[in-house]
């Protein structure tokens, strides 16, 4: 695969969420007609902006040239389970392993930042620092001004921590939002773009293919901004359809 599919895959996956995520976020009370246009919009949303990262300038390889290689056949139906067995139990405890390490980080980034600013007079956090630097892109996408703040933070939340959390503050406080902002928060926030999902498949993928882990590791932020504004286009263009 060429550096342009590479980071193609990496950032759809970032802007699209799992088909029993979208069930989990419907029972949180967020609205299913939202959320399954947001899941199917997040492909191409996302192939658009990976694309403008990261045109296609290498000879593609085509289908009939790709050879596959035989170095792990395995001898029997024994064999090729237990290699399975132990592949996936490797991938499960490096996508366990740095899921848990990601939100400790955060968890700490917060409390230090938490500490200093109660110096001052008032406890602030990561997710809403960028609040405040999201705000113009939720205005920019729709979200009235007096409610971008919010949205920012938001949006702000599902970097920093998962959108399944900034999903749950987002229905606790919904009443806060007109309709139209709601909708298209609900676009932005129904994605994988986190930091904690960056990781992780930056370490599943390096180790499927351990010789391009270092490509993987440089394409993991860029590809996690991706995901971000391929949510934030599909917010956008819902927003100028909402009647």
């Amino acid at each position: 695969m060429t550096v342009s599919e590479i980071f193609a895959v990496m950032t759809c996956g970032l802007a699209s969420v799992a088909g029993t995520m979208l069930a989990s976020y419907a029972l949180l009370g967020v609205k299913l007609e939202y959320l399954l246009p947001a899941a199917f919009m997040a492909a191409p949303s996302g192939l658009i902006i990976a694309k403008l990262f990261y045109p296609e300038t290498e000879k593609v390889t085509e289908e009939a040239e790709i050879e596959i290689s035989n170095d792990t056949e395995s001898s029997n139906v024994i064999d090729a389970a237990s290699k399975g067995a132990a592949n996936g139990l490797q991938i499960a405890l490096i996508v366990g392993a740095t899921l848990v390490a990601f939100v400790a980080i955060i968890y700490m980034i917060n409390g230090l930042i938490g500490y200093v600013s109660g110096w001052f007079g008032f406890e602030t956090s990561l997710q809403q620092m960028l609040g405040y630097v999201i705000a113009p892109f939720a205005f920019a996408i729709g979200i009235p001004w007096d409610e971008a703040i919010m949205a920012g933070s938001l949006i702000g939340e599902k970097l920093v921590l998962t959108e399944f959390i900034a999903f749950i503050n987002f229905t606790e406080g919904i009443g806060q939002f007109s309709e139209k902002s709601a909708m298209i928060i609900t676009f932005a926030l129904c994605g994988f773009a986190n930091f904690a999902s960056m990781a992780t498949m930056a370490n599943t993928l390096s180790t499927i293919d351990s010789k391009r882990q270092k490509l993987y590791m440089k394409l993991s932020m860029k590809s996690l901004l991706g995901g971000a504004l391929a949510s934030m286009l599909s917010a956008s263009i819902a927003g100028m359809f909402f009647v």
